[in-house]
Order: C-alpha cells, then sequence, then structure tokens
C-alpha cells in the first residue's frame, strides 16, 4: 500500500475528504495504527510482501492510522484468541478492538 502511493491516497480521502472507509479482516487492521495484530495468530508471514519489504525499519508495521491510538484484531472469538490477545494487547502500548466474527461493527466519527 505504500509503495503504490495507495496508503496516502486513503488517509488524504477519509481524513481530509470525509470520504467513509470500511473495513473487513486485514481491511480492519489496516485502519488501526499497527499491522502487528495480523501476525498474533501466526497464521501470516510478513516474508510474504517480497524480499523487498524491510521489516526491521522504522515504521514497517505502521498501518494507515485512520483511527489514533488503536489497533484491530479481526476474526475474534474469546474461546479460541482471548488468551493470546490478552498477553499480546500488552506490548502495544495502546489499545486493541476485538472484531468478532459475527456481524458486528465499530464505527468511529473523529476521536470517538
Amino acid at each position: 500500500m505504500r509503495a503504490s502511493g495507495l496508503s496516502e491516497l486513503v488517509r488524504q480521502r477519509v481524513n481530509d475528504e470525509g470520504a467513509l472507509y470500511v473495513g473487513a479482516s486485514a481491511g480492519s487492521i489496516v485502519a488501526g495504527r499497527t499491522i502487528r495484530t495480523a501476525l498474533w495468530k501466526g497464521w501470516d508471514d510478513p516474508e510474504a510482501a517480497g524480499p523487498e519489504a524491510d521489516w526491521e525499519a522504522d515504521g514497517a508495521y505502521d498501518a494507515l492510522g485512520l483511527v489514533e491510538d488503536v489497533s484491530f484484531f479481526p476474526h475474534y472469538d474469546a474461546a479460541s484468541w482471548g488468551g493470546l490477545v490478552d498477553r499480546q494487547r500488552r506490548s502495544l502500548g495502546h489499545a486493541c478492538v476485538v472484531l468478532a466474527d459475527d456481524g458486528s461493527e465499530v464505527y468511529v466519527e473523529g476521536d470517538s
């Protein structure tokens, strides 16, 4: 998203022009502060991004930040992921909103 310029375009459309952003699954993750939550389950491999991705670089895990100081964890099921999320969210240093697969949604306008 960064390399193509899509990240900046989405930020501009949402923050400056008031466009509505809707994200499901990975789309919800990238709306937050960091994409680190995508790696918590161990299902996703950052190396799939290709050899040009520098995961040691500052900001490598930064998401769009459309919602400040919040990251998202989709496909949450307390029985399966409750303990993992409780342990991992402490390392974020900011809020982590869990999103279940039950049709629930989170609506954020401004800072609330």
